[in-house]
């Protein structure tokens, strides 16, 4: 089989293939021309065979004339290729496999590969997100085969509204888990333009694909919450905040964040905390302002927390702190954190278990840590400060082996 197409408006043009799928031996040749007739065709654009790689779906041609051919055997058949030809403004992004690829300018919005159970393979989808005002895209979930050079994601930062100028953040696959994934399941663009594209070549029923959303970085709908409850930018000089995760979720990942922004030096008290490395963790950084746009990670905790690591000081008077849990062992115990912060000058002692922690400048008194057993992970502090010489008497003491009190 031969076929032709002479594509002629006489003006810059932009060839996109939506869709494109060879058998090995045949070809798809696109060149430029200087005229109408391409009796004399000028120059080889691309010569495409099989399967297109990520720079090889979109053509832009100034001359206005192009001459593209379709050469197969006769050996195999397979599905060929589909595309359009555009003014370049109007030049459509790849969306081979998925669903709502383009131009999105909203302020807010959602996209994934729009294949809820498992992507099919030779897809290869570009979204452009351009709301022209700093924004922040969120992965919700992300579900790909590892150590996977065919299936992967790329985030890319650009100039203006046609990414024709970008530089590529980051290039993502395999699966959100544990420690390595805590910097990449979101990603701000302080240009206000982005470049989201999606390669998968091979098509696994095991692997469901990703979702993300994307906010202006300065709307508090912006931080992700799922699997948690009111996540939010707070300028409260109190307030409490928790997550909780088990095996419930149906992709086995939740994700929730919170900045902490009075603005005057603050304290993060945590209450409780039981996880463990496999299923999740705690990320606390301080920012420069209530964007948290510019932060440094002060922690990442994970599993039972020692006695420095219960209570935190933020100087500047902003933070930020993310969960980040992923259950990949039905054995494993769900993933539970609370905290409350204060004001510096407000902070209450940590009190994880007990009752009755605090200050205490009474010349006399009583503690303990509470009026039942003691349970797991548990912190408790108190401060006796009479200002004169003291006499501490316990009157009773029985702990498990690996339970002590200083």
């Amino acid at each position: 089989m031969f076929c032709s197409w002479i594509i002629a408006p006489g003006r810059p043009v932009t060839l996109t293939f939506t869709s494109f799928q060879l058998d090995m031996g045949d070809h798809v040749v696109v060149h430029t021309c200087s005229e109408a007739t391409c009796s004399q065709p000028r120059e080889l654009v691309a010569d495409l065979r099989m399967r297109l790689g990520e720079d090889e779906w979109q053509f832009f041609v100034a001359s206005g004339y192009m001459k593209v051919t379709f050469t197969s055997d006769d050996i195999w058949v397979d599905r060929g290729f589909y595309a359009v030809w555009t003014p370049p403004l109007e030049a459509p992004e790849p969306c081979s496999g998925c669903r709502g690829c383009g131009r999105l300018t909203n302020n807010s919005g959602f996209l994934s590969d729009g294949n809820h159970q498992f992507y099919p393979g030779f897809s290869f989808c570009s979204w452009i997100i351009a709301p022209g005002r700093p924004v922040t895209l969120t992965f919700t979930s992300f579900s790909m085969p590892a150590s996977d050079d065919e299936n992967y994601v790329q985030v890319y930062s650009c100039s203006d509204a046609t990414c024709a100028s970008s530089t590529r953040l980051a290039v993502l696959g395999g699966r959100f888990e544990n420690l390595r994934w805590r910097n990449e399941w979101q990603h701000t663009v302080e240009t206000g333009y982005m470049k989201v594209t999606f390669t998968g070549w091979s098509s696994y029923s095991r692997y469901s694909g990703f979702t993300a959303v994307w906010n202006l970085s300065l709307d508090s709908e912006a931080l992700p919450c799922r699997g948690c409850s009111q996540c939010r930018t707070s300028t409260n000089t109190s307030g409490s905040l928790s997550g909780s995760f088990g095996d419930y979720l149906s992709d086995n990942l939740g994700l929730c964040s919170w900045i902490i922004a009075p603005g005057s030096p603050l304290m993060l008290t945590f209450t409780s905390m039981r996880t463990t490395e496999e299923v999740g963790f705690v990320d606390l950084l301080t920012c420069s302002d209530a964007t948290c746009v510019n932060s440094t990670t002060v922690a990442v905790l994970s599993g039972t927390l020692s006695g420095d690591e219960w209570q935190y000081s933020v100087t500047t008077g902003y933070m930020k702190v993310t969960f980040l849990a992923q259950d990949r062992s039905s054995t494993a115990r769900p993933a539970v954190f609370s905290a409350m912060w204060s004001l510096t000058t407000d902070a209450p002692e940590p009190c994880a278990g007990c009752s009755g922690c605090g200050i205490y400048t009474n010349t006399s008194g009583s503690l303990s840590n509470g009026p039942s057993k003691y349970g797991k992970d548990e912190f408790c502090r108190w401060i006796i400060a009479p200002g004169r010489p003291l006499m501490l008497t316990f009157t009773s003491f029985e702990t498990d082996a690996g339970h002590f009190k200083k």
